[in-house]
């Protein structure tokens, strides 16, 4: 057996190619699709898929170096952010989107849970997310179009491996803003994806 075809196959691996030919998702690889589907998810990934998710890459990576380092020097465990991932993070942070622990800490490497993940697209959607919104964030974004039911009891309390990620934000891209707008069409209307692709 060839090791491509030894890996497992993952409920979301279509949703996946197709993040990835629009721009959305980046597998382990910078040349061709490689998904890595099975491989546990960072804090720092999500934010990274979030921020792509939402149509805010160019902004993230258009920050200086300078500012990402007075961001982030206010954060305790700044230094376990990846280099990749520090102008994901510096930007989550500025505009709102990452909330610390009490301590001010934001944990880049735990594990992240799909309840986390969902309070991070509310957010980034205008959505306030409190304590106990943050319990029930993946009921929430069903509630205006963004998951199923069935996604909801699968994903709210789980710490997400990277098919997960993917199904979330495949069926979050459904998700309604308040002005009814689903979050595929501002990415068409922000040109953020080739709308011929999509």
């Amino acid at each position: 057996i060839t090791p491509a075809a030894a890996e497992q196959s993952y409920v979301y691996e279509n949703q996946a190619r197709a993040l990835y030919d629009i721009g959305l998702f980046k597998g382990s690889s910078e040349t061709e699709f490689v998904p890595n589907l099975g491989a546990a998810l960072t804090r720092q990934e999500g934010v990274a898929m979030l921020i792509r998710l939402m149509g805010l890459e160019d902004d993230a990576l258009a920050m200086s170096e300078q500012e990402v380092t007075n961001i982030l020097n206010k954060v305790p465990d700044a230094n376990n952010i990846a280099l990749w991932a520090r102008k994901y993070m510096a930007y989550g942070i500025k505009n709102e989107l990452v909330a610390g622990m009490p301590d001010g800490s934001i944990d880049p490497l735990g594990a992240l849970l799909g309840k986390a993940y969902c309070t991070l697209i509310l957010r980034a959607m205008g959505y306030t997310v409190d304590a106990d919104g943050y319990q029930v964030a993946a009921a929430t974004l069903s509630s205006i179009g963004g998951l199923t039911i069935q996604e909801v009891l699968k994903f709210n309390d789980k710490p997400l491996i990277r098919d997960d990620l993917v199904g979330i934000s495949h069926s979050a891209l459904q998700a309604k803003y308040s002005d009814g707008k689903t979050v595929m069409a501002v990415l068409v209307e922000k040109k953020a994806v080739d709308e011929d692709k999509v």
